[in-house]
């Protein structure tokens, strides 16, 4: 891969913006929790089997799609790929609050689950297109700031998400108009990290390999891949450890 040329401004953007996107889906992620648990949003049922069940909807889009969001983001513009995967979040918050608004709790729960969609393509090329935007002797500083802000975000998500439906639960006088405008506030919010992406400059594909169906079942070979190369190995155990910690 060729040089390149360090941009700060480029670089300030994505870690701002990918906190932001990252804060989003987990703030979702917990409204949704909080009111799939709220006492007769879901009466006659369980109300922890509904918030295990969702747990692993949540994270199904991120594993499942794994290799077709690796293909994406290497076949076309990391910058493009960060800025459709933002702007589709705002189209899914603005579909979710039109949901929770008309209290269609099906609908609203596939919609929180497909929030994990642009997540799948995200996750990789927030990562990717650091090697495209900072030279290699900075790439081990700008890999830590950027996992200390996707971090952070996801914990301070998970906490506001939360605060933020009971808060509006209370002002506005129920669990749907609490979940309802929480999910307004955040897709406004997800509008900065979008206008944020466009400072990023434009990157270039970094492959030419075309669209193939093995793409949706390439994990297999993947993990074996993985498993020949033990020190990248032990160190997908270790992230695999921290996340699910």
């Amino acid at each position: 891969m060729p040089q390149t040329q360090p941009s700060a401004r480029s670089l300030a953007s994505l870690l701002v913006a990918q906190a932001q996107v990252t804060f989003n889906s987990s703030a979702a992620s917990l409204m949704l929790l909080a009111l799939v648990q709220f006492p007769g949003v879901t009466a006659g049922t369980d109300a922890d089997g509904h918030k295990g069940l969702l747990g692993a909807l949540f994270a199904a889009p991120l594993v499942l799609f794994a290799p077709l969001a690796g293909w994406v983001t290497d076949r076309f513009p990391k910058s493009r790929v960060l800025k459709f995967a933002a702007a589709a979040q705002i189209v899914l918050f603005a579909a979710l609050a039109t949901a929770l608004r008309h209290q269609q709790l099906a609908l609203a729960i596939t919609l929180v689950v497909l929030l994990a969609l642009p997540m799948a393509l995200f996750a990789p090329a927030k990562r990717g297109i650091l090697l495209e935007l900072v030279p290699a002797e900075k790439l081990s500083r700008a890999v830590g700031w950027m996992e200390m802000f996707s971090v952070s975000a996801l914990l301070l998500g998970a906490y506001f998400g939360g605060r933020m439906f009971d808060h509006w639960a209370v002002v506005k006088g129920g669990p749907w108009q609490g979940a309802f405008w929480t999910a307004m506030v955040l897709g406004g919010s997800s509008m900065i990290g979008w206008a944020l992406l466009l400072l990023i400059r434009q990157t270039q594909p970094q492959s030419a390999e075309p669209f193939s169906a093995g793409l949706f079942v390439r994990h297999g070979a993947q993990i074996i891949e993985l498993w020949r190369a033990r020190p990248i190995l032990r160190a997908t155990v270790g992230i695999m450890f921290f996340y699910g910690l």
